[in-house]
């Protein structure tokens, strides 16, 4: 009679483990093997600063690597990675109906003692004035005016344009061709979708999502959905 105990070992025991190699100082690990990784892998090859080594992925997915990179396993393996020397990751997942999970997994892995560098395309504009904190992701022709202040893991799309002195707090997304115009705050976790429009001096709360194509020309309260 053969027990699932059994059966349990003999897998265990047989199982190859999956093979890392010591981490290097600019060596980075990127969570997620979509489409949202292949716009974070362009931006950290047109900033030079970092080195793609492993991408993870959770979901079974029909190929074993991306734009070259190796898709290592899921994230069952930070632990390995970790205790390999790697500290710097992104998160290439949840950006449109995740955003609370995927926030929720940076304080986590900050906890942790990963590090979450700000990666910023070449062609994106950033003026000298503008404060970032820390694993902001900004990409290609993306606009951040004078006197910015952004927060921690926002995620500013291709073309988005963040005018003068706008607040955002931390985890928000702002969709390509999104225009938010001078003094716009934004509260933690919320969607600006594509083509949406903020008109000046707007608050815009927590957790809200502004869906494509909408004009915004009085405060949003959290977790409010604007549609148009």
């Amino acid at each position: 009679m053969i027990k699932e105990s059994d059966v349990r070992k003999y897998i265990s025991q047989n199982l190859s483990p999956v093979e890392i190699d010591e981490a290097k100082p600019n060596d980075i690990i990127i969570v997620g093997a979509r489409g949202g990784a292949k716009m974070i892998l362009d931006a950290l090859k047109s900033q030079g600063t970092f080195n793609v080594k492993y991408l993870l992925d959770d979901s079974k997915l029909e190929y074993e690597r991306l734009s070259g990179i190796k898709i290592l396993g899921g994230t069952n393996l930070l632990e390995d990675l970790f205790e390999k020397g790697y500290r710097n990751i992104v998160l290439a997942f949840g950006t449109i109906s995740q955003r609370k999970n995927r926030l929720q997994m940076y304080h986590v892995l900050s906890t942790a003692g990963w590090s979450f560098p700000n990666i910023i395309h070449c062609q994106a504009m950033i003026e000298g004035s503008v404060e970032m904190g820390s694993g902001n992701i900004v990409l290609a022709g993306a606009v951040v005016g004078s006197g910015v202040e952004m927060g921690d893991y926002n995620f500013i799309n291709t073309g988005s344009i963040i005018s003068h002195e706008c607040r955002l707090e931390n985890n928000v997304h702002t969709a390509p061709g999104s225009v938010l115009a001078g003094r716009v705050s934004v509260g933690s976790s919320t969607l600006i979708g594509m083509n949406s429009t903020i008109y000046f001096d707007i608050n815009i709360g927590e957790n809200a999502t502004i869906n494509n194509g909408v004009v915004i020309n009085k405060d949003v309260s959290n977790n409010s959905i604007v549609k148009i």
